[in-house]
């Protein structure tokens, strides 16, 4: 909420304007004729002006108060409420003219004024407006301008802008579903299709000793090394983390088509969080950490409101980030990845699943799923899992890897 109370200057109307010109002709006509007629008319036209001037200025001093959300999605209205405060004697007649300023339209525009009745001392008159998001980013609203007229609309008193106010407009999250090894319904898939001899728990490193360890963990070759007490980490399968990678390279990516990538990063993050840590990191140097559960998601997609395409990078910060944790899918959010992508993200590592979101692609390919104008990506995303089921139950069981990692829909290669 944002109050602020200004002084304003007093201004002729049109209709003041063509009175005090037909006053300036009537004087001197009074004096040069004498004509009693053009004496009363002149005088009566003056004590016009005069009173206009008077109920204008003397008129309450008036203040705005804004009250919006501070962040909303894209696609959803922004409901605000203009509070008009008289905290003087009569108000008279008023008018307000509110700014608008979109995230695509920084400039802004005024909206038509909206003409209120005169208000008494100590009123309060509240005014309900819809806004409509059409695009991610900030959105300003305000300041709004208010303006005192006199009862025959020959003056008018315009105050000094107040009353801003700015909400984020985060971007829009697609329902997704069935997601390639996001959530513990792939997690119990897994369980079943796994071989007898292959064990229930990941080896991910090692780590110091901590009391109530099994000593059966210790791994007694880091002891001789380091001289202290090392255990083997483990980690279920529906505890690996998930990776989301916003690629925000310029070359790869064209104005359409990375805010296409960022709806994605902020679906895939909704719909992962639920099941499992997740982690977002970009291009730009944007890196979130562990994300736990849903409550961590406000600030990232506050974050994801004005994130913006970054200088020519390349993965080389990210796979180094991912180099030594615990991360068992990376959803990368932008374009088709090459192949010396895909083994810098993997590292090497074939328990990798790597799954990448083209935002320009509008067709079915191995190892992508298409999200270009146009297309769902929720049904998109939906085939490429149960693709990736289906080639696993029909080899047995095995991810099917390519160049160091997993495509959903793709052939073995």
């Amino acid at each position: 909420m944002a109050t602020y109370s200004r002084s304003g200057v007093l201004t002729p109307t049109r209709s003041g304007w063509a009175l005090i010109a037909l006053v300036a002709v009537l004087v001197p006509a009074s004096i040069v004729f004498s004509y009693p007629e053009l004496w009363v008319a002149t005088f009566t036209l003056v004590v016009a002006l005069a009173v206009s001037v008077l109920v204008v200025m003397r008129s309450g001093s008036l203040t705005l108060q804004r009250v919006a959300p501070t962040a909303v999605t894209n696609g959803d209205a922004v409901e605000q409420m203009v509070l008009v405060v008289n905290g003087g004697r009569f108000s008279g007649l008023v008018s307000l003219r509110d700014r608008i300023a979109e995230p695509m339209h920084p400039a802004g525009e005024r909206t038509d004024p909206v003409r209120l009745s005169p208000l008494g001392a100590g009123e309060r008159r509240r005014l309900r407006t819809v806004v409509p998001t059409t695009g991610r980013g900030v959105l300003r609203l305000g300041p709004a301008q208010l303006a005192k007229q006199d009862p025959f609309g020959l003056f008018e008193r315009v105050l000094a802008p107040q009353a801003e106010a700015s909400v984020l407009v985060r971007p829009r999250v697609h329902r997704l579903t069935g997601l390639p090894g996001g959530g513990r319904q792939h997690d119990r898939h897994h369980a079943l299709l796994m071989t007898p001899t292959q064990a229930p728990e990941d080896f991910v490193g090692l780590r110091p000793y901590q009391a109530g360890d099994d000593i059966r963990h210790i791994h007694w070759p880091a002891v001789a090394r380091s001289g202290n007490l090392m255990v083997r980490q483990f980690e279920r399968p529906d505890e690996s983390h998930v990776a989301v990678v916003l690629d925000g390279r310029a070359s790869r990516q064209s104005v359409s088509s990375f805010e296409r990538a960022v709806e994605a990063a902020a679906s895939v993050l909704t719909a992962v969080v639920a099941d499992r840590p997740v982690r977002l990191l970009s291009t730009a140097g944007l890196d979130t950490r562990t994300l736990s559960d849903a409550s961590s998601l406000g600030p990232v997609m506050d974050r994801l409101a004005t994130v913006a395409i970054g200088p020519e990078a390349n993965l080389s910060s990210v796979a180094r980030t991912l180099a030594d944790d615990a991360t068992g899918l990376i959803v990368v959010c932008g374009t088709t990845l090459s192949a010396d992508d895909r083994r810098l993200l993997t590292n090497g590592d074939s328990s990798r699943m790597l799954v990448s979101i083209d935002c320009s692609a509008t067709e079915a390919q191995p190892g992508v799923v298409p999200f270009g104008s146009g297309i769902e990506l929720a049904t998109t995303w939906s085939e490429a899992w149960a693709e990736e089921l289906a080639q696993r139950l029909r080899f047995g069981g095995a991810p099917l890897r390519s160049s160091g990692s997993v495509q959903p829909g793709g052939p073995q290669r």
